[in-house]
């Protein structure tokens, strides 16, 4: 194996960037899924090269990794069958049109993957784009109806709207979140500037009560952010 890899200079220059970042990513302490997408094109710059000295179909190798992808490519094309019956996506418009849609596309690379040899690797990419779609149709509309922050944007509309006859201002260093401050921002109409003064007349202060727990005010309402550890706290001083 490495020998195959040294002996293509670019699949090695792919090869020496991935071995030298990885390692960073998998000891961090805190990992997002999307962090990782760059490493995507030299992963596959190395399998796709390997793959090509491995094209003889009689091969344990090449064998292993067919039956692997057509086995993957089946059981997806069986689990979009049971989309229809999940109880957070029945209720979605249009979800019996486009989960036939999708049974019938992935029924199709399926079959076109075993029944096409030669073109196996182009039959598994489209059927991960016909899954890619089904994500965009399904999935995406499902977490815009009820997460965190499609919560705090719907907060910090109806709070900007209830007060805004009323001057917002963040008290000190309180930590809050982009989307809670964007949405809230783009209501009122003004920039919602940080204060250390209390004594402004008529000013609701947006307050982070792991940092400020005593906070002389009285509290009017509670504004939820994309992060449930982060919760804004929205006071008067006047009682009002």
């Amino acid at each position: 194996l490495w020998e195959r890899i040294r002996s293509n200079d670019f699949v090695f220059y792919n090869f020496l960037i991935l071995a030298a970042n990885l390692p960073v990513y998998w000891t961090s302490s805190q990992v997002m899924p999307r962090y990782l997408l760059m490493f995507i094109p030299l992963f596959n710059v190395i399998g796709l090269y390997l793959l090509g000295l491995n094209t003889n179909p009689r091969t344990w190798r090449f064998r292993t990794f067919y039956y692997i992808l057509g086995a993957m490519l089946a059981a997806g094309a069986l689990a979009t069958m049971a989309v229809p019956f999940i109880g957070q996506l029945s209720s979605l418009p249009g979800i019996i049109p486009v989960s036939v849609g999708l049974i019938l596309l992935m029924t199709l690379c399926t079959v076109m993957y075993f029944a096409d040899p030669q073109r196996f690797l182009l039959w598994f990419v489209a059927a991960i784009v016909v899954i890619r779609i089904g994500f965009d149709l399904i999935v995406l509309p499902v977490r815009h109806q009820d997460n965190d922050l499609t919560n705090s944007r719907r907060d910090a509309i109806q709070m900007a709207d209830k007060y805004k006859s009323r001057h917002w201002y963040v008290y000190a260093d309180s930590e809050t979140r982009e989307p809670a401050m964007f949405y809230a921002t783009a209501r009122l109409g003004y920039i919602i500037r940080r204060t250390d003064s209390i004594d402004i007349p008529g000013a609701l202060y947006l307050v982070n009560m792991r940092q400020y727990p005593g906070f002389d005010g009285t509290c009017v309402d509670t504004l939820r952010t994309d992060y449930r550890s982060t919760t804004l706290l929205l006071f008067t001083r006047d009682g009002r």
